[in-house]
């Protein structure tokens, strides 16, 4: 991704192209790169708050859609694991990668 100026609908479009990315593996559990996500954008560090913002944003979504159930299992940077039911900016700013499980009975 370029830096400059974006839309929240590019933003938008970004993360929800990631999320896909994720939720396309095979596995039950699927697993998201927070780190890799971010890497791939020259932004600054609001734009790069911005899109975590996003993303919180959208994982909330897709479990109010029911495609995900309604737990997470963080690994943080400092490699601990914590379980929680919601995202927030402070957990995800902390957090290497993001695993959620697939609703297999929708």
């Amino acid at each position: 991704m370029t830096p400059g100026i974006l839309t929240k609908s590019e933003f938008l479009s970004f993360v929800s192209l990631a999320i896909i990315h994720s939720y396309c593996q095979i596995k039950i559990v699927k697993e998201f790169s927070i780190e890799s996500f971010l890497d791939s954008v020259n932004g600054s560090s609001q734009t790069q708050t911005n899109l975590k913002k996003l993303l919180i944003e959208s994982f909330n979504e897709i479990q109010h859609m029911g495609l995900i159930l309604k737990k997470y299992k963080l690994l943080s940077k400092k490699d601990k694991y914590q379980i929680v039911d919601h995202l927030q900016i402070r957990l995800v700013h902390k957090t290497k990668y993001i695993h959620f499980c697939e609703n297999v009975n929708i």
